[in-house]
Protein backbone atom coordinates (compact mmCIF):
# COMPACT_ATOMS: atom_id res chain seq x y z
CA UNK A 1 0.00 0.00 0.00
CA UNK A 2 1.51 3.47 -1.15
CA UNK A 3 1.78 6.35 1.82
CA UNK A 4 -1.42 8.32 2.20
CA UNK A 5 1.10 11.63 0.67
CA UNK A 6 1.11 9.85 -2.37
CA UNK A 7 -2.80 10.94 -2.24
CA UNK A 8 -2.14 14.51 -0.84
CA UNK A 9 0.10 15.02 -3.48
CA UNK A 10 -2.39 13.94 -6.12
CA UNK A 11 -4.85 16.48 -4.39
CA UNK A 12 -2.12 18.97 -4.76
CA UNK A 13 -1.59 18.24 -8.60
CA UNK A 14 -4.99 18.63 -9.10
CA UNK A 15 -5.21 22.05 -7.04
CA UNK A 16 -2.39 23.00 -9.23
CA UNK A 17 -3.97 22.23 -12.74
CA UNK A 18 -6.68 24.12 -11.58
CA UNK A 19 -5.10 27.34 -10.62
CA UNK A 20 -2.94 27.23 -13.95
CA UNK A 21 -6.08 26.92 -15.76
CA UNK A 22 -7.58 30.35 -13.91
CA UNK A 23 -4.78 31.98 -14.27
CA UNK A 24 -3.58 32.11 -10.77
CA UNK A 25 0.41 31.77 -11.15
CA UNK A 26 1.57 31.65 -7.90
CA UNK A 27 -0.63 30.10 -6.78
CA UNK A 28 -0.34 27.12 -8.66
CA UNK A 29 3.66 27.08 -9.26
CA UNK A 30 3.30 26.50 -5.49
CA UNK A 31 0.62 23.93 -5.46
CA UNK A 32 3.04 22.30 -8.16
CA UNK A 33 6.41 22.55 -5.92
CA UNK A 34 4.06 20.69 -3.22
CA UNK A 35 3.15 18.14 -5.19
CA UNK A 36 6.67 17.53 -6.09
CA UNK A 37 7.41 17.34 -2.83
CA UNK A 38 5.34 15.05 -1.16
CA UNK A 39 5.54 12.76 -3.80
CA UNK A 40 9.40 12.38 -2.70
CA UNK A 41 8.50 12.63 0.80
CA UNK A 42 6.09 9.39 -0.16
CA UNK A 43 8.83 7.39 -1.34
CA UNK A 44 11.15 8.52 1.16
CA UNK A 45 9.04 6.76 3.92
CA UNK A 46 8.39 4.10 2.15
CA UNK A 47 12.45 3.43 1.77
CA UNK A 48 13.42 4.45 4.98
CA UNK A 49 14.80 7.75 4.14
CA UNK A 50 12.34 9.26 6.19
CA UNK A 51 9.83 9.39 8.81
CA UNK A 52 6.46 9.81 8.39
CA UNK A 53 6.50 12.64 10.78
CA UNK A 54 9.19 14.35 10.16
CA UNK A 55 9.49 17.99 9.45
CA UNK A 56 12.53 19.36 10.13
CA UNK A 57 14.78 20.21 7.13
CA UNK A 58 12.65 18.00 4.92
CA UNK A 59 12.79 20.20 1.74
CA UNK A 60 16.84 20.08 2.08
CA UNK A 61 16.71 16.23 2.66
CA UNK A 62 13.95 15.53 -0.04
CA UNK A 63 16.41 17.30 -2.24
CA UNK A 64 19.03 15.67 -1.53
CA UNK A 65 17.85 12.31 -2.25
CA UNK A 66 16.52 13.22 -5.20
CA UNK A 67 20.12 14.56 -6.67
CA UNK A 68 21.28 11.21 -5.93
CA UNK A 69 18.37 8.99 -7.73
CA UNK A 70 17.72 11.14 -10.62
CA UNK A 71 19.69 14.56 -11.55
CA UNK A 72 17.23 15.42 -14.24
CA UNK A 73 14.15 15.06 -12.25
CA UNK A 74 16.49 16.76 -9.23
CA UNK A 75 16.83 20.02 -11.14
CA UNK A 76 13.45 20.14 -11.96
CA UNK A 77 12.01 19.71 -8.43
CA UNK A 78 15.17 22.32 -7.47
CA UNK A 79 13.74 24.87 -10.63
CA UNK A 80 10.04 24.25 -9.54
CA UNK A 81 11.42 24.92 -5.29
CA UNK A 82 12.91 28.52 -7.07
CA UNK A 83 9.52 29.15 -8.60
CA UNK A 84 7.77 28.55 -5.24
CA UNK A 85 9.86 30.77 -3.65
CA UNK A 86 9.34 33.80 -5.61
CA UNK A 87 5.63 32.83 -5.60
CA UNK A 88 5.76 32.89 -1.81
CA UNK A 89 7.76 35.22 -1.02
CA UNK A 90 9.35 37.72 -3.64
CA UNK A 91 7.09 40.61 -4.85
CA UNK A 92 7.53 40.25 -8.70
CA UNK A 93 5.08 37.25 -9.27
CA UNK A 94 6.05 34.13 -11.35
CA UNK A 95 6.73 34.40 -14.73
CA UNK A 96 3.88 31.93 -16.45
CA UNK A 97 6.44 31.13 -19.47
CA UNK A 98 8.63 29.80 -16.87
CA UNK A 99 5.63 27.36 -15.24
CA UNK A 100 4.55 26.58 -18.45
CA UNK A 101 8.31 25.43 -19.68
CA UNK A 102 8.27 23.30 -16.02
CA UNK A 103 4.91 21.85 -15.49
CA UNK A 104 5.86 18.61 -18.25
CA UNK A 105 8.63 18.02 -16.02
CA UNK A 106 7.09 18.16 -13.31
CA UNK A 107 4.61 15.72 -14.27
CA UNK A 108 7.11 13.27 -15.25
CA UNK A 109 8.25 13.80 -12.18
CA UNK A 110 5.26 13.23 -9.91
CA UNK A 111 4.70 10.40 -12.18
CA UNK A 112 7.92 8.56 -11.86
CA UNK A 113 7.62 8.47 -7.86
CA UNK A 114 3.75 7.55 -8.36
CA UNK A 115 4.82 5.02 -10.71
CA UNK A 116 7.77 3.83 -7.58
CA UNK A 117 4.78 3.30 -5.33
CA UNK A 118 2.94 0.40 -7.29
Amino acid sequence: MSHPLFARSKESWATAEKLWREGEVNGAANRYYYSAFQAIKAHMVEVGEMTPTETDSVHGKAGRFLKRENRTLYDVFDDLRELRVTADYLPDPVDPSELRVLRPGAEKLLNEFQRRAL
